[in-house]
């Protein structure tokens, strides 16, 4: 079994590694293209349950494909969806 401390570090260097995190801009256009509802699931960000940690956004940033997985944070592997959907995926590749 992998410690908290492992993964949390193992995260960091994936993170660094695939550039930091999305920028604002990328972060304000996939707003934009989504103003009223989640692309996955359809439902309104207003209907979006508050997440615990995050309260004040119903979306997530995700990437399409995982730093995990090789994936960059370059604006053309950046989507937003709820936060439900996005812990649902988990880390799974997509097809």
């Amino acid at each position: 079994m992998i410690c908290q401390r492992q993964r949390s570090r193992a995260y960091a260097e994936r993170k660094t590694s695939s550039g930091g995190s999305f920028s604002r801009d990328v972060k304000e256009r996939l707003i934009a293209q989504n103003p009223e509802r989640c692309p996955v699931c359809g439902t309104n960000w207003s209907d979006v349950r508050k997440h615990q940690q995050h309260p004040e956004t119903p979306w997530h940033f995700d990437h399409h494909l995982s730093p995990q997985h090789g994936g960059t944070n370059d604006s053309t592997n950046a989507r937003i969806m709820c936060w439900p959907c996005n812990l649902r995926k988990l880390n799974k590749q997509q097809a």
